[in-house]
C-alpha cells in the first residue's frame, strides 16, 4: 500500500489564468444565455465550518485519517434548502492526497433525515461533477426532497490506511439541467449511460420512470425503452415531445419511440462470426468529427432512416470499412442508436458531445469547462507540448467562439503530451512491448494482416493470443481454404511484420469453454467444488491427475505450433477456498497426513485445519507452474514462459497464487503483473511493491497496462506515464491489456513508440 507523504494526486491550489477566464465567461452567462444549464450558488460564500480553513478560492477541507478511523467529515449549514426547480448538486472541488480514499459522498439532512449520494470523480485535478438530486436516498431508499436542505456534509472515507490530505471546496451550486438521463431499462444499461455522460461532462438530471417531468428537459435519454410502456407511459411522452423535447434511445425496438422521433427500427440482428467492435461516426454530420468509437457487441437492433432522418454512425465491417448498418439515426426529434451507451472512452465521449450539440448548441460552454479543468495543467504548461494547441484553445476561450472545439482541441493537447511522456525515460534494448488479444482466433488471415502491419508501425513487438481454455484450442487447424487463421498461420504472419507471437492459456478457468466440454469436464467429476457460500464458475481442479496431464499436454501441443512463447493465465483458483471436492480431500489426507472429520467446514474459513488446506491448494498451482515449466523447456525449440498475476502478492497468495516462489523457483521467464490501475502514481506503487520482492533482472517483469481492463482506463497520457514509470525502474517492458480499436486507433498512434524493440 502507498506509505504516508507519497502523493497520489498533485493540483495546483490557485487555477491558472485561461482556466479563470473560462470559469468567469461561463459563470457570466450562466442566468442569461445559458451554459447548457441554470445554476443557483448555494456557497461560496461559504459559512465557518468546525475544521473548514478558508482560502482565496473557496475553504480547504484538511483530514489525517488513521488506520481505525473510518471517516472525517464536515458539515455545512444551507438556509432556506435548495431552490424549486434545481435537478441536481453541483460540486466544484479538487484533492490533494497520500492515497487514494475508498470513497467521498455527499449528504443532504432534509426535515431531519439523512439522505446520501456519491459524486461521480471527484479526484484529483479541479472538476465540476453533478449529483442528480434523485440520486439522493435514505436508508430505506426515499427520494429526498432537497427543498426542505438543512444541512450539507462531505466525507471522506479511508482506504483502510493511515491517510492525510486536503480537499478544496471551490464552490456548490444547485443546478437546473436541460439534459436527463430515465430511469428506464436493466441497470447495468442505466449505468453505462450515467458513466459515458459523467466522463463526458455531460451535465444531467435522473427522471423517474413516469416521465412526467419530461417535457422539462431539452434532451431525454433513455438507456433502454420498454417496448410496450403503457398508456401512463405514453402520453407524458408525447406531451414533452409536442414541447420540443428531443429523445436519445439506446437499443430499443418501441413502436411509440419510432412514431415520437421518426426513425424506424429493424430486426434484432446477432453477429454470426464475430462480434461488431466499433463506430465509424459521419464526420460530413459531426462538425468533422472521425475518430474510430469502440464499442463490442454481438447484438443490434440497428435504426434507419425515415424522412428527414441521417446516420450518424455505421457499424465498421472487417477490414475497417464502415458498413451499411446504422449505429445512431438523428432525426429533428432525437437519436436512436442500435445498442446500450458504449464505455466512456475519448472518443464515445465526443460523439456523444456532438449529438448533444445538434439539440443544446449552449452545453458547449460546459463541455469547454469541464475539458479545461481538466487539462489545466497542460494548458499552462512552460514550454508547452504543443504550443499551437494551446494558443488554439486560447483564443477559443478569449473570443467565446468554437467552444465545441474546445474539448478535441485538449485531447490532441494530451496526445502531444503523451509521446512526450512516453519518451522521456530511456526504452531498454530489445523492450518488451506486447498486447493481449482476446479476438486472436476470430480474426481472418486479412484481418490479421492489416492488425499487425499497425501493430508493428506503432512499435509493438509481440502478442499474447489467446490460443486455449483449459485445454481445449481456440484457433481454427490449418486449412487452405478457410478464411479463418490457424495459429501456424499467425505465427508466420507476424514473422513478416516482426512481431512475436505468445500463446496465451487460460488454464484453470473454463469461462468462454463451449458447454459440451463444460458438461463432459463435469460428467467426470474434474470440476472445483467451491465451499458452501463461494464460487459458482467452472473451474478445473488442479488436484486430478487427469486435468494436470491435460493442461500439461496442451502446453507442449502449443510449443509444437512455433509459438515465441507459452503465457499461463487464470493460474489461481477462484477463491480463498478452493476446491473441496473428494479428490482435493483424498490429495491433502495423503499429502499431510491430516484427517479432517467435518469437512468441507475443518479446512475453510476458521476450520482447524484451514491453514494447511490453504497451503496445500496453494502448492497445487504451483506444482501445475512445475509441470508445465518442465515439459515447455523439455520441447526443442526453447520459448519464453510467461505469466499473468495479481501485483498484489496478498491478494495473489490469498487465490494460491505465489508468484515470488515461482520466481525464485525460475520457472518462470516472464512475470506480467496485471498493474491495471488508472492513476499513474498508484501505477508506481504497485510497481515498488512488486520489486520489493522481485528485483529487476531476477526476471524479466512486463506489468500489464488496462487500457481496457477499467471503465473508463488510462487514456493515452496516463499509460504513456506508465510506460515511463516502467523505463526508469529498468523493467524490460509492458504489455497493454487488450487489443481493441480503442488501443490501435487511438491509444498507440499518439505514444509514437519507436521501433527499437523490432
Amino acid at each position: 500500500m502507498p506509505t504516508p507523504g507519497k502523493p497520489m494526486k498533485t493540483t495546483e491550489r490557485i487555477i491558472g489564468p485561461l482556466l479563470a477566464l473560462a470559469l468567469a465567461a461561463a459563470e457570466a452567462t450562466a442566468e442569461t444565455s445559458g451554459a447548457g444549464y441554470e445554476t443557483f450558488p448555494v456557497f461560496p460564500p461559504f459559512p465557518d465550518v468546525a475544521g473548514a480553513t478558508g482560502s482565496p478560492q473557496g475553504v480547504g477541507l484538511d483530514f489525517n485519517l488513521s488506520a481505525t478511523q473510518s471517516r472525517a467529515f464536515w458539515d455545512f449549514p444551507v438556509n432556506g434548502g435548495l431552490p424549486i426547480g434545481a435537478t441536481s448538486l453541483e460540486i466544484e472541488a479538487s484533492l490533494v492526497a497520500d492515497a487514494i480514499p475508498a470513497g467521498i459522498s455527499i449528504h443532504l439532512r432534509s426535515g431531519g433525515v439523512w439522505y446520501d449520494a456519491t459524486p461521480p470523480g471527484l479526484d484529483g485535478a479541479r472538476r465540476r461533477v453533478g449529483v442528480p438530486l434523485r440520486r439522493f436516498r435514505d436508508a430505506a431508499g426515499a427520494v429526498c426532497d432537497a427543498t426542505r436542505t438543512e444541512v450539507l456534509r462531505i466525507s471522506i472515507w479511508s482506504p483502510g490506511r493511515p491517510m492525510s490530505g486536503r480537499l478544496d471546496l471551490h464552490a456548490v451550486r444547485a443546478r437546473a439541467d436541460v439534459v436527463a438521463i430515465a430511469e428506464l431499462g436493466e441497470p447495468v444499461f442505466l449505468d453505462r449511460c450515467r458513466a459515458l455522460f459523467d466522463r463526458a461532462g455531460i451535465p444531467y438530471a435522473d427522471l423517474d420512470a413516469s416521465l412526467q417531468d419530461a417535457g422539462a428537459f431539452e434532451i431525454v435519454v433513455f438507456p433502454q425503452f420498454p417496448a410496450n410502456p403503457g398508456i401512463g407511459t405514453a402520453q407524458p411522452l408525447r406531451n414533452a415531445s409536442r414541447k420540443g423535447t428531443a429523445f436519445f434511445a439506446f437499443y430499443t425496438a418501441s413502436p411509440l419511440l419510432s412514431e415520437v422521433l421518426g426513425i424506424n427500427p429493424g430486426e434484432w440482428l446477432q453477429a454470426s462470426s464475430g462480434p461488431w467492435t466499433a463506430i465509424a461516426p459521419d464526420a460530413k454530420r459531426l462538425g468533422g468529427f472521425a475518430e474510430i468509437v469502440p464499442h463490442e457487441t454481438g447484438n443490434l437492433i440497428p435504426p434507419y432512416e425515415g424522412p428527414g432522418a441521417y446516420a450518424a454512425g455505421h457499424w465498421l465491417e472487417r477490414g475497417g470499412r464502415a458498413g451499411r448498418i446504422p449505429a445512431c439515426v438523428v432525426s429533428d426529434r432525437g437519436a436512436w442508436f442500435a445498442h446500450i451507451a458504449p464505455h466512456p472512452t475519448r472518443p464515445a465521449c465526443e460523439w456523444m458531445r456532438r449529438l448533444c450539440l445538434k439539440f443544446s448548441p449552449d452545453l458547449a460552454k460546459a463541455f469547454a469547462v469541464s475539458a479545461l479543468m481538466e487539462d489545466e495543467a497542460l494548458l499552462e504548461a512552460r514550454p508547452s507540448p504543443a504550443p499551437g494547441l494551446a494558443e488554439a484553445v486560447r483564443e477559443a476561450v478569449a473570443r467565446r467562439s468554437k467552444l465545441e472545439e474546445v474539448p478535441l482541441l485538449c485531447a490532441a493537447l494530451r496526445d502531444a503530451a503523451a509521446a512526450s511522456a512516453a519518451a522521456s525515460a530511456a526504452a531498454p534494448s530489445n523492450e518488451w512491448r506486447c498486447v493481449w488479444d482476446t479476438r486472436a482466433p476470430g480474426r481472418t488471415v486479412a484481418s490479421w494482416r492489416a492488425t499487425l502491419d499497425k501493430l508493428a508501425d506503432h512499435g509493438v513487438n509481440a502478442v499474447f493470443a489467446f490460443a486455449q481454455i483449459g485445454g481445449s484450442p481456440r484457433f481454427a487447424p490449418p486449412s487452405p481454404s478457410s478464411s479463418a487463421i490457424s495459429l501456424e498461420r499467425l505465427v508466420s504472419e507476424a514473422a513478416k511484420a516482426g512481431v512475436a507471437v505468445h500463446a496465451w492459456m487460460q488454464v484453470l478457468a473454463l469461462e468462454g469453454a463451449d458447454r459440451a466440454t463444460i458438461a463432459a469436464l463435469q460428467a467426470e467429476d474434474r470440476l472445483v467444488v467451491a465451499p458452501p457460500g463461494s464460487g459458482g464458475a467452472p473451474w478445473l481442479c488442479p488436484d486430478q491427475a487427469a486435468n494436470r496431464q491435460m493442461l500439461v499436454a496442451a502446453a507442449s501441443q502449443l510449443v509444437a505450433h512455433g509459438v515465441a512463447g507459452v503465457h499461463l493465465d487464470y493460474i489461481r483458483l477462484e477463491n480463498p477456498g478452493g476446491c473441496v471436492c473428494k479428490a482435493s480431500r483424498a490429495a491433502f489426507e495423503k499429502q499431510t497426513g491430516l484427517k479432517p472429520e467435518a469437512w468441507p467446514d475443518d479446512v475453510v474459513g476458521e476450520g482447524r485445519f484451514a491453514r494447511d488446506y490453504q497451503a496445500f491448494q496453494t502448492e497445487s498451482v504451483t506444482a501445475l507452474v512445475r509441470d508445465i515449466a518442465d515439459a515447455v523447456r523439455g520441447a526443442t525449440n526453447r520459448v519464453a514462459l510467461s505469466a499473468a498475476v495479481f501485483p498484489d502478492r496478498r491478494t495473489a497468495l490469498r487465490l494460491h497464487q505465489d508468484w515470488p516462489g515461482w520466481v525464485s523457483a525460475g520457472w518462470i521467464d516472464v512475470l506480467c503483473p496485471m498493474n491495471y490501475e488508472l492513476d499513474p502514481a498508484w501505477f508506481e506503487v504497485r510497481l515498488d511493491e512488486i520489486l520489493e520482492v522481485v528485483p529487476a533482472g531476477r526476471v524479466a517483469v512486463v506489468p500489464g497496462i488496462g487500457t481496457h481492463a477499467s471503465v473508463p482506463g488510462p487514456d493515452a497520457l496516463a499509460a504513456a506515464r506508465q510506460i515511463a514509470a516502467c523505463r526508469r525502474r529498468g523493467l524490460a517492458g509492458f504489455s497493454f491489456f487488450y487489443l481493441d480499436d480503442l488501443l490501435l486507433e487511438s491509444i498507440l498512434p499518439a505514444l509514437k513508440l519507436d521501433d527499437s524493440a523490432r
